[in-house]
């Protein structure tokens, strides 16, 4: 659950000292130790007590892109949000891990490092569509650099409205593409989840030109992600170093016994996601941890998460094992298991 500062709105009437309330101005509730600051830990501690008694809440997110809200600095943002995280462990007695969040494009990398952030919340939004690039980037860089697990906490292809010109990449024709791309990409990440998609899975309702009828598009998109992991231990899996050849783009992830990894055709970017009908001859060199010198290389159709032909065999060689993608269009997964 996020309790954001969106009940705030309707709290500060009660809380507006031309009501009787301590606060004479909203900012008054982001001040150490403040009157009204008092009054909203302790009306956030009866949220987090009424609700803590649902075992289906993976996480508590106590305040949601802190950094765009108004008038308020980082130290005052890493205090509130140390309280905010003081409640929860005091309130919730299934001791769920506590998070708060910042807008993606922020410098606010003192909160970040915080003990109020157990794990990183990241809100990642492409710039020009190229969502999967641009993820698994942002996601790799927050772990190096915080040493924290990452959550995707939403996502999409623009942060922008789906009717303004920022966000138009959001509605394009191709765009469905673009967004299974990104669901394959977080797989293979690092992150501890995927999808989460803002507009496609919840606010695309409120557009009349959009509603249900687009974001019924998208109610299969993680479906062949889903049937490649069936039955996938991915404990202990990291980040795999690999080098791939020109024509594809992608990334691997995994340990010692097992790694997944994907890629795509290079070329096959916003704003249309043309595909072209075959890649042929592409190499992925991957930095394999562990000792296992025989390993077997599954290949997967993208599209429905189905193996592809039988497994063949390749060989360690020092530090590196180098497989052959074979020919496939769009889109290709692999898993590598160690004999």
């Amino acid at each position: 659950p996020r309790s954001t500062l969106f009940p705030y709105t309707t709290l500060f009437r009660s809380f507006n000292s031309a009501n009787g309330g301590p606060a004479g101005s909203p900012q008054e509730i982001f001040k150490k130790d403040s009157p009204t600051q008092l009054l909203y830990l302790k009306w956030f501690r009866s949220v987090v007590t009424r609700w803590s008694k649902h075992k289906n809440i993976l996480a508590w997110e106590a305040i949601e892109e802190v950094n765009l809200i108004k008038g308020i600095s980082q130290p005052e943002g890493i205090y509130f949000a140390q309280q905010m995280a003081k409640v929860v462990h005091e309130a919730d007695a299934y001791h769920r891990p506590v998070t708060s969040s910042v807008a993606d494009y922020s410098g606010w990398t003192n909160f970040l490092h915080s003990d109020a952030v157990e794990f990183i919340s990241l809100h990642p939004y492409s710039y020009d569509g190229r969502q999967d690039w641009y993820l698994l980037n942002e996601v790799r860089q927050y772990m190096d650099l915080y040493h924290k697990p990452v959550l995707i906490g939403e996502s999409g292809l623009r942060a922008a409205t789906p009717d303004s010109a920022d966000g138009h990449a959001t509605v394009l024709p191709n765009a469905p593409i673009g967004i299974q791309h990104a669901i394959w990409a977080e797989l293979v990440s690092g992150a501890m989840n995927g999808r989460a998609l803002w507009w496609e899975d919840g606010y695309g309702i409120y557009f009349p030109t959009l509603g249900m009828t687009w974001m019924q598009k998208y109610k299969t998109a993680e479906a062949p992600v889903v049937q490649f992991s069936k039955g996938l231990d991915m404990t202990g899996f990291k980040p795999v170093p690999a080098q791939a050849s020109a024509k594809v783009f992608g990334a691997a992830l995994g340990n010692e016994k097992t790694v997944i990894g994907w890629y795509r055709d290079a070329a096959c970017e916003p704003p249309d996601w043309n595909t072209q009908a075959v890649i042929s001859k592409q190499t992925v060199t991957l930095t394999v941890p562990g000792t296992a010198a025989t390993w077997q290389v599954h290949f997967y159709n993208a599209t429905n998460g189905t193996e592809i032909g039988s497994a063949s065999t390749v060989t360690r060689q020092g530090t590196l094992i180098k497989i052959t993608l074979p020919d496939f269009s769009d889109d290709i997964a692999f898993k590598l298991i160690a004999q």
